[in-house]
This record gives structure tokens, sequence and C-alpha cells, in this order.
């Protein structure tokens, strides 16, 4: 507090891929909580990854700059009212309580790096913001192809360097090549004649299978979840999957990806004889042959369920996802806490 009712709020951030409109107005929300509305200063560092729309605006990867996040917390200040009752509203329909309105004004938002930030402790009070769990984050990002929370997943794990050794330890090395977390092509150079030279995300047929057989294991071994949990179920879930797998409902839990050179898709085919872990990936030469690919890529999956007794339902519900949940909130931190 730097006055009568009057506060500094400094943002450390996380690097939360999910950072933007929800959180904000959640992270606002709980300031008010606290009974912070006016402030002198709000400032925020590097680790602070700011995409407004991250929940709509994804498919291609952005990096906001300092300036850029600064101006957008200003304007949206400027817009709380209007802006919070579409939060508060999505919050009611995921059955998340939220009041609704939320006030808070702001003399001045600027940048504060990490190595810059000396708070007075003794007149100072830490809180850390507790999101909804990272389960909840992979399935989102699954169910729509989020491009953006992808590849900041990926980057803070460890990026390359650290996936290839977490593909060591569990898989074959020249089975698996990644260059990012969204499978997006990144250039590598230029051909004689100028034209892009790009690299994509590679793995086998055997790898994926592989994959989902030891997530479908570690997921009920450490948190009694399973792949419903973090990739889409067909029909019930907006996703990726619709329209292409709406006559198969809550029988298909997959992945669908498309760049330059494939249309593919991965998953967990539930059908009466068995459940079938598959990995099917399509070649082309680019977007001209992307719908009769998954065309094709389709036929193969409905294949499974007619070779193995058909579609076999499992029990699912459908969850709203915000980044952040009931269990979510400010809780105090000591300073000697990390």
């Amino acid at each position: 507090m730097v006055g009568d009712k009057i506060f500094d709020v400094h943002i450390q951030g996380s690097q939360d891929p999910f950072w933007g409109r929800q959180l904000t107005h959640f992270l606002f929300s709980e300031l008010n909580r606290l009974g912070v509305r006016e402030i002198r200063s709000i400032t925020f560092d590097e680790n602070f990854k700011m995409r407004w729309k991250v929940l709509s605006d994804f498919v291609e990867i952005r990096n906001p700059s300092t300036n850029e996040i600064k101006v957008s917390i200003e304007n949206h200040l400027a817009n709380l009212e209007r802006e919070y009752a579409d939060t508060w509203a999505e919050a009611v329909n995921a059955k998340i309580g939220l009041p609704q309105q939320v006030f808070l004004r702001a003399k001045e938002v600027r940048f504060l790096s990490a190595s810059e930030f000396y708070p007075d402790l003794e007149n100072t009070r830490s809180f850390a913001l507790k999101s909804a769990p990272l389960f909840r984050y992979v399935k989102a990002m699954n169910r729509v192809s989020n491009n953006h929370v992808a590849d900041k997943l990926y980057d803070y794990l460890g990026g390359t360097e650290a996936f290839a050794s977490f593909i060591f330890e569990n898989l074959n090395p020249a089975d698996v090549h990644f260059v990012n977390g969204s499978g997006n092509a990144v250039v590598i150079g230029y051909d004689k004649n100028g034209r892009e030279v790009k690299e994509y995300n590679r793995a086998s047929c055997k790898a994926i299978v592989s994959t989902l057989r030891l997530l479908q294991q570690d997921l009920k071994l450490d948190g009694n979840l399973d792949l419903k949990d973090v990739m889409a179920v067909s029909s019930s879930d907006e996703s990726t999957l619709t329209p292409g797998y709406s006559t198969i409902p809550n029988s298909l839990v997959a992945k669908t990806g498309t760049v330059d050179s494939a249309v593919a898709i991965s998953g967990l085919a539930v059908t009466n004889q068995s459940d079938i872990y598959f990995g099917v990936f399509y070649r082309t030469r680019g977007p001209a042959e992307w719908s009769a690919a998954r065309r094709r890529v389709r036929e193969y999956v409905f294949d499974f369920f007619t070779r193995f007794g058909g579609a076999k339902t499992v029990v699912y519900s459908p969850q709203v996802f915000l980044p952040f949940d009931e269990k979510s909130g400010l809780k105090g931190v000591s300073h000697s806490e990390p």
C-alpha cells in the first residue's frame, strides 16, 4: 500500500500460455476481493506473456512486445466494465463464481524487468495466482489445435533440447524429430531459386502409437485421468473432429493435424471389440490437396470401426474451458518462497 487504499501491483510472470482476457479479468476480480481498487502503478516483468484473445485467435504464434502488452493493459483497463461482462458470462456458463462487476483503476502501467524489481519486504504482500490444472490446458490446446499455446508450452518445458532428452529416454530417437510444439513450419533457409526451405516435426506411426499408450498409462497412474481428459472427444467436444467424425459420438478420442506436407490424425478408437490406438498420416503437396486428404483419412478411421465391430460409446461429459476454475485464486506466499 502506498497511500490511503492505493496500491502498487507488480506481476511476476510465469509465461502462462493461456494468459489473455479471461485470466486478466480473474486477476482483477481477485484484487478486488483483497480490497485493491485504486492502483498507483501496475508493473510486469519479461515473463508476463499476454495475448488478449488467446482462446479464439491462436493459429499464428505471436510474441507481443513489452510495449504492446503495456498498451493492451491500459486499453483494457479503460474498457473493463464493458469487457468484463463477457468473462463473467463465460464463468457462469462454466459454473464458476465471479463477482458480477469489477472496478480497477491504475494511474500508470509499465514494464519492470525481474532484475530491477526490489520490493520493500516489510510493506509488500506476495500472492501466487493458481490457474486451472495443466491437463485442462493440454485438453483445450489439443481440442482446437491451439498453435500459440503448443509452442509456448514446448518452450516453457525446455524446448527442443529438453524434448530430445525425453525422446531418448522413452522412444527411439530415430522415429521422432521435433522443431517446435505446434508442428508449424520452421524456415531453415532458401533454395537456389529463393524459395523457403521448411522443416517440420516428424514422427513415425510406431512412435505416435507408443506415445499414446504411454500417455494413457501415465494419466491413469498419476491422476486417475485418461486420454479423454487431454484430447478431443468426437461429437461432444467442440473441436477439429467436428463435423467429420460426428456420426461416431463419444467413440473417438483424437488429435488432428494439418501442415503443407501432410494431413494426420492419431488417437484412440473405442470399438465393440477393443480399444485401437492408431495414427493415420496422409502426405500432401499443399493446401490444394487437403480436402481430398481429409476424406481419405476419415475413410481409414471409419474402417477401424467397421473391422472391429462398430463404435462403442464411452461415458463422457464435456466441460467448458477457462484458464481458471473453482479452485483458482490468489494465495498468499511468504517472501522466502520462489
